[in-house]
């Protein structure tokens, strides 16, 4: 959907509405400052409630303290509002959704989803034996609130007009998604927990649709979204947050907030600093700029109390890409095309190529303990002429060849192998000396030979990529055919419909991919109520935190579709109810 033409004229085209409301309202207030409206404190304006980020999180943060009676004004430092959601596919995983029944004809156990949520964000920890499943009760209590309010929060946005979720249908067919991990025993299989926004009236889909609705449902209430807004520091008085400072293009303001303050700013992929001291390698996001961990050392001013900074949302991306600009349009979810391999610098496979992103991008960081390296901290897919005459214009596959600068060709394998040194040798800036084995040729060409073998018998025995149906059922989205390309049913069939032989005469293609984020999940801890903790377990008053700016609630596991901005919203649901007590 990111490369949707259609979508990204709603894009731009929403955006500029977004804009020019936003500016309306930030110069009224610019001038209400310049008449001298400060009160005895010191405050340029205050209201009960100022929401932090315009993303899913703040937005639907902002609604759900408005509906509740409070007086709301958002803030974002992005000249348009939207956040990375707006570039998003505006999936949602909410588990226990009241459309699971109608749509995947299942409900949704409190005790097998917590289950699975515990297994698959915490397999070293988890025992289903022991109290709390092994996982601690900080975690348990966090992974509670989230079902137990994933559904109110859905079901609250729908009766408030302000954002309409239906059952997420995988595009181009009428299959109602599994989650991530549907072989897990906890999991039992369950559909219909992935949500997203329903298209406008007039087309408008995915991100742009969810912003769109939140951001109008808030005009149609009066509450400012103020664009080019940055948060700098927080008041504090007597130990409560008392309001924010905000840095606008020509002055300095203070906003006052009488209950509460609700951060939901974004993670730090685009922080160079932050991901140096505290995550592997994330050469490039499809976050927007201003993903630069803004809140961590704003609270940690106040004393807050960081959790895991080492979590992301990860993906693959494609290397030389990020490398002229880290900020991306898109990642490489599940690469597309049946006859096509990743490889390491050792010319073997390494991982299921279409096991989903952000676990799939974790191969990049194993460590070699025989060789004292990182054997795959570059991976190379490889794919042959048919998989760009059926799926070129599947990213990062081109329609042609010669319209990727990024992409590598060679006559024969043995070629090939020689044309990935040659480009491996002119990165040495970026990825170091990752020399490439000195048998990779020899390498690349067995794990080829192998490959197809498992492709004609529908069985990889090294990686058991199609062993999951959803991988099957992904295909026809993540790997559409081009137009004008043979129909499925003129090709040969093979007994798996994600494995197909590369072909016995050249050319040859590859493109060399390496580790990247949709954006970090790391920062300040929060309790279950969303309150940011300080040093000693204790909430903050008048401090609160959801999406990706805090300490992920799911342990930075992507539970299925939607497994960022589920969360995201549910948290920013329980910030608000709890900031209006």
């Amino acid at each position: 959907m990111a490369g949707d033409k259609s979508g990204q004229s709603n894009v731009d085209r929403r955006s500029v509405l977004a804009l020019g409301g936003a500016g309306l309202v930030a110069a009224s207030f610019s001038a209400s400052t310049e008449a001298g409206a400060k009160d005895a404190r010191g405050f340029d304006q205050e209201v009960d409630i100022i929401c932090v980020g315009s993303g899913a999180a703040g937005l639907a943060a902002a609604v759900t303290a408005t509906a509740n009676g409070d007086k709301v004004i958002v803030i974002d430092k992005q000249p348009i509002a939207g956040g990375t959601t707006l570039k998003s596919g505006a999936a949602a995983w909410l588990p226990g959704n009241s459309m699971m029944k109608a749509a995947a004809g299942q409900t949704d156990d409190e005790d097998a989803c917590i289950r699975y949520m515990c297994r698959f964000a915490y397999p070293r920890q988890y025992a289903p034996d022991l109290p709390d499943y092994g996982v601690g009760p900080e975690r348990m209590a966090l992974l509670r609130a989230f079902y137990r309010n994933a559904a109110l929060v859905e079901d609250r946005l729908r009766k408030l007009g302000a954002l309409d979720l239906v059952t997420f249908e995988i595009p181009g067919s009428t299959t109602v998604a599994t989650d991530y991990a549907p072989g897990l025993p906890e999991n039992k299989g369950i559909r219909g927990r992935t949500m997203w926004a329903k298209p406008m009236p007039d087309g408008t889909f995915g991100g742009p649709a969810m912003i769109a609705r939140m951001t109008g449902w808030l005009e149609k209430q009066g509450v400012p979204v103020l664009t080019g807004h940055e948060a700098t520091a927080l008041i504090m008085a007597q130990g409560r947050a008392t309001g924010l400072e905000v840095k606008t293009a020509d002055s300095t303001i203070r906003l006052g907030a009488r209950k509460g303050v609700i951060f939901a700013s974004g993670g730090f992929a685009h922080s160079e600093t932050l991901l140096r001291l505290h995550q592997p390698p994330v050469l490039g996001s499809c976050a927007m700029p201003s993903s630069t961990g803004d809140f961590i050392p704003i609270a940690e001013a106040v004393g807050a109390a960081m959790g895991t900074l080492s979590t992301a949302w990860r993906m693959q991306v494609v290397l030389e890409e990020a490398m002229a600009n880290r900020v991306l349009a898109q990642g490489v979810f599940i690469p597309p095309g049946d006859a096509m391999l990743e490889v390491n610098r050792l010319g073997k496979r390494a991982v299921n190529e279409k096991r989903h992103y952000s676990d799939r991008t974790q191969v990049h960081f194993e460590y070699s303990l025989t060789n004292d390296d990182y054997p795959n901290d570059v991976m190379i897919m490889i794919f042959d002429q048919r998989g760009i005459d059926i799926y070129g214009g599947a990213y990062p596959i081109p329609e042609k060849a010669g319209d990727s600068p990024y992409i590598i060709t060679g006559n024969t394998l043995a070629d090939l192998a020689s044309a990935i040194a040659a480009r491996m040798a002119t990165l040495k800036t970026i990825i170091g000396e990752a020399p490439l084995a000195s048998d990779f040729a020899a390498n690349l060409e067995a794990s080829v030979a192998r490959f197809n073998q498992f492709a004609r018998t529908g069985v990889d025995e090294d990686f058991a990529r199609g062993s999951n149906p959803h991988e099957a059922e992904w295909m026809p989205f993540f790997s559409p055919r081009r137009a004008g390309a043979p129909p499925a049913d003129k090709e040969q069939r093979y007994p798996n419909s994600v494995l197909h032989p590369l072909t016995d005469n050249g050319p040859y293609y590859a493109i060399l991919l390496g580790p990247g984020a949709l954006d970090t999940c790391g920062g300040p801890l929060t309790d279950a109520e969303a309150r940011i903790l300080d040093s000693k377990g204790k909430p903050i008053p008048g401090l609160f935190g959801a999406g990706n700016c805090i300490s992920s609630p799911t342990g930075g596991q992507y539970f299925g579709g939607g497994g960022t901005i589920g969360p995201a919203l549910t948290f920013a649901y329980i910030a608000a109810n709890s900031a209006h007590v």
